[in-house]
């Protein structure tokens, strides 16, 4: 999971999240203020992401060659 702050008041969970039954995996974004009123947006994948995939989310700068 991934906690992000999009407005000042405005916080989310992004998430992948992988359907066995239907073998597809989307990417799941919930209100962290309400997380039981389930995804404020889904984004299904053209492919399966794996099981325990894990990203890392670093600023632009840090890259080599990145920018601001």
């Amino acid at each position: 999971h991934v906690f992000a702050q999009a407005a000042r008041n405005a916080r989310y969970l992004v998430s992948y999240v992988y359907d066995e039954l239907e073998g597809r995996s989307e990417v799941e974004v919930l209100d962290a203020r309400d997380v039981t009123a389930g995804p404020v947006c889904r984004v299904q994948l053209p492919v399966r992401v794996p099981i325990g995939f894990h990203a890392t989310w670093i600023p632009a700068e840090r890259l080599p060659g990145g920018t601001a």
